[in-house]
């Protein structure tokens, strides 16, 4: 776990691939234990999350007021957050994805509805192409989102719905299963901070795509 930015009143720290954000059934070593042991702090407050399969920028709260504080900011999208993804396909250069999205807790996975019915709460996103490429002779794409809505699972349902299914992502149907879901939080920008963490560029599958496109 690297440090990215400390003050009195918040931490960020990049999560390694893998690692839960908090304590779950599984007991493993989570990153708000490990943030918590990093700075000294017997509390730490948890105002955002990324799924244990996805590494990267994440923010805790020193303090309830802090946590107020970031809380609203993130729920009132005030933070910016910048994803890169690996997904099978080429999408448009630039666009956006508007989707409804309902969360099945049961099957822990996100499913794409054509309205508000069932829970659904509608996902919004702009993505950027970064570079095109192949794998063993399945076009692929290095691509950087924008998320101006938080939902479950919302980035790998998105692209999974367009047959654009991230690499290494199998529940969302990817049968490239070399590497875990290829989906990384890169940046936090808002309220007068920001920070950011680049993917593991050496290993599979980011490592298909030059060093250089990886601006954020």
């Amino acid at each position: 776990m690297r440090i990215l930015y400390e003050d009195k009143d918040i931490i960020c720290v990049e999560k390694p691939i893998g690692v839960p954000v908090q304590p779950d059934p599984s007991k493993d070593k989570d990153l708000l234990t490990l943030a918590a042991e990093a700075c000294g702090c017997k509390t730490l407050y948890l105002v955002h999350r990324l799924d244990r399969a996805v590494g990267g920028a994440v923010l805790f709260s020193k303090n309830a007021r802090s946590a107020a504080k970031w809380s609203a900011a993130f729920a009132e999208r005030r933070v910016e957050k910048i994803y890169y993804l690996v997904c099978v396909g080429t999408p448009e250069k630039s666009g956006e994805m508007r989707d409804f999205i309902r969360k099945e807790s049961a099957a822990s996975k996100a499913f794409i509805t054509r309205g508000a019915h069932g829970g659904a709460k509608e996902g919004h996103l702009f993505y950027e192409t970064l570079a095109a490429g192949e794998d063993a002779g399945t076009p692929c794409a290095l691509v950087r989102v924008r998320l101006t809505t938080g939902r479950f699972h919302q980035i790998r349902v998105q692209f999974a719905s367009r047959g654009m299914p991230l690499f290494g992502d199998g529940k969302y149907g990817s049968r490239k299963k070399r590497c875990k879901t290829a989906l990384y939080a890169a940046a936090l920008v808002g309220e007068n901070i920001t920070v950011k963490a680049l993917p593991p560029l050496t290993e599979y599958p980011w490592n298909l795509f030059e060093k250089d496109v990886y601006e954020i």
